[in-house]
């Protein structure tokens, strides 16, 4: 389990995604933008309701992005076990506190 992460910038995961995804991904940015502004805008005028629904709008947009995203990055998608074994590999290594 080497180069587990493999860091890549924004711009180097769009390009791996096609361009009906990268358009889809873009609008879904702009709408979270927009719902993040309306919620903003809610909170300043004192309406709690109005606040929670951007602002739950503004997060489901940016998680259909972010799922976008993750779809074209190549990595193993194998859950919580990467973390648990860097975390073994860290304990036996003695950088891990307790």
């Amino acid at each position: 389990m080497t180069d587990i992460f493999r860091p890549l910038s924004p711009r180097d995961l769009a390009a791996r995604m096609t361009l009906v995804n990268q358009s889809v991904s873009q609008n879904l940015l702009h709408q979270f933008n927009r719902f993040m502004i309306d919620a903003e805008q809610a909170k300043a005028e004192g309406i709690p309701q109005a606040c929670r629904h951007a602002t739950a709008q503004a997060d489901a947009r940016w998680q259909d992005m972010e799922s976008m995203l993750m779809g074209a990055a190549p990595i193993d998608r194998t859950g919580g076990e990467i973390e648990a074994s860097l975390f073994a590999q860290r304990r036996k290594a003695g950088k891990v506190r307790s």
